[in-house]
């Protein structure tokens, strides 16, 4: 499909089946929407394919269809899936290198949670010959510079400005009833953007079990002299985190509800 076609589909999809719900976020403020995966599958099979199998670029392309819904203000908007189909929740034992670039499903408890620190997601450069400016996306572990500009200039360019973005890294271990008398398998998971909240902080720090979606990346090793290896790690980069166990303060009594104990402790 198309980047066209993708746009047009999803923007019928969110019209149909979550017009009201991007109303709300918008209204509110809120950075991004949650979308059950089920419901995109029964809407268009052939999309939610496509984002299982290409997630990146279908996630970007999802991105862009918000500008073509008539809402209140131009907002950007962050869709975070949640529900994948049993084939896409994979064990973490199980994680293999054709993993790598799909949506996939993990269950854990974290182990280890790094602070919130802030990163470099995008840097804007301006060609001291003409002036243009030259914007590029940062998503490797060093910084990206221009190679050459339009005019045909290929020296040193000027950082003019850069974007930060928000970030943690946790590590997560899988659940023991999996485990079999072995060793458990553990996975690192990036974070971003509004998953790290405060509210989503509590919800990722050390001890709490999630069920996470996102993105399996591979990351090159360095060896001890600095150079790359030849062996890749792995980590997950996190679209979607849930908790798999209700919290205290999550956990709502209504006054049936109340009743009804009060009755059982008799």
């Amino acid at each position: 499909m198309e980047n066209d076609e993708i746009i047009k589909r999803f923007v019928n999809f969110l019209r149909e089946k979550y017009y009201q719900n991007l109303l709300e976020a918008v209204r509110d403020g809120l950075p991004s929407l949650e979308i059950d995966f089920k419901v995109l599958d029964e809407f268009d099979t052939p999309l939610s394919e496509k984002l299982l199998y290409q997630p990146e670029d279908t996630l970007k392309i999802f991105g862009q269809a918000v500008k073509e819904i008539d809402l209140p203000d131009s907002v950007e908007m962050k869709f975070r899936f949640c529900n994948l189909p049993e084939s896409a929740c994979v064990p973490i034992r199980h994680l293999r290198s054709h993993h790598i670039g799909q949506f996939v499903s993990v269950e854990g408890t974290v182990r280890r949670s790094s602070e919130i620190l802030p990163e470099i997601s995008e840097t804007i450069w301006t060609c001291p010959q003409c002036g243009s400016r030259i914007v590029l996306e940062q998503n490797e572990r060093t910084m990206k510079k221009p190679i050459g500009c339009d005019c045909g200039y290929k020296g040193r360019f000027e950082l003019f400005s850069k974007k930060l973005v928000d970030t943690r890294w946790i590590q997560i271990e899988e659940p023991f009833e999996s485990t079999e008398g072995e060793k458990p398998s553990q996975l690192n998971i990036y974070l971003r953007d509004d998953l790290t909240s405060q509210k989503m902080r509590t919800k990722t720090d050390a001890g709490n079990r999630l069920r996470i979606t996102g993105i399996m990346k591979e990351v090159p090793k360095a060896t001890q002299k600095g150079k790359r290896s030849v062996q890749l790690d792995i980590l997950l980069a996190a679209n979607h985190i849930e908790t798999t166990e209700i919290e205290a303060s999550e956990l709502k009594i209504t006054p049936e509800d109340e009743q009804r104990i009060i009755e059982f402790s008799k």
